[in-house]
């Protein structure tokens, strides 16, 4: 195939280039063509064109198809008070969860139990993308804490409205405090806690912040009204939670 220059070639008579399209280095038709994906390209990057954009979702555990009450279990009433605050979580593939946006103050009184903090971006997530998410409800007063089970949807973004959590389920907290005590024995360290949280997670973590936490899997043993953990004692630092 052979290219001609723009001195090679005569143009055919009666062409015209087109409008607000600029010159090419080619032949006259060679820049007719050149014209052609010149204003096509300006027309895919107009604001106009469609464009999914980051994640969103609707956080509230009461909307359209969402009835997920938080209550606490002594009583069975709403979960309520300013020291009471829902956060959203991301659940990775590997189960980590790291936060999504800031915590938010459950309601009082005939709402008692429920959250509604709106639109959430979720960073690094695409509209149309399915994702996992839990809810940690907790006390700014204590380490009491309790989670959701985890639900899938597809998150909205650009023209696609954010989704409500449906599929999430009610869950329940404890208003009861437990506290993890710890004392020297030999050369062990005895973690323990009231045998009335049977169900609480020992978790430990290398530092804080912590990356992660992990799960204490050694025997747990119950002795009289408590719950104890004996550690090999060492001189590596760690700490430890429960989790409910």
């Amino acid at each position: 195939m052979k290219l001609h220059t723009a001195s090679e070639v005569t143009p055919r008579e009666g062409t015209r280039p087109a409008t607000g399209c600029s010159p090419g280095p080619l032949t006259w038709r060679r820049r007719l063509v050149t014209r052609s994906i010149a204003c096509f390209t300006v027309a895919l990057s107009l604001p106009g064109w469609p464009a999914l954009g980051q994640g969103t979702l609707n956080f509230a555990n009461g909307a359209a198809g969402v009835e997920a009450a938080v209550t606490f279990a002594e009583s069975g009433s709403g979960v309520e008070g300013p020291e009471w605050q829902a956060q959203l979580l991301l659940v990775g593939a590997d189960g980590t969860t790291r936060p999504v946006g800031e915590s938010v103050v459950f309601q009082s009184g005939s709402l008692g139990g429920y959250f509604f903090a709106g639109l959430v971006t979720v960073p690094d997530m695409e509209a149309g993308a399915q994702a996992t998410f839990r809810v940690r409800a907790f006390s700014t007063n204590t380490a009491v804490e309790a989670f959701s089970s985890p639900v899938q949807v597809i998150l909205g973004g650009g023209k696609m409205p954010p989704p409500n959590l449906v599929g999430l389920e009610a869950w329940s907290v404890s208003n009861a405090s437990f506290r993890l005590n710890a004392e020297l024995s030999g050369d062990q360290v005895v973690l323990w806690w009231s045998n009335q949280f049977p169900d609480v997670v020992l978790e430990s973590t290398p530092d804080l912040p912590p990356v992660a936490w992990s799960t204490v899997d050694e025997l747990q043993t119950v002795e009289g009204d408590s719950i104890r953990v004996a550690l090999p004692a060492t001189s590596q630092q760690r700490f430890f939670r429960l989790r409910r």
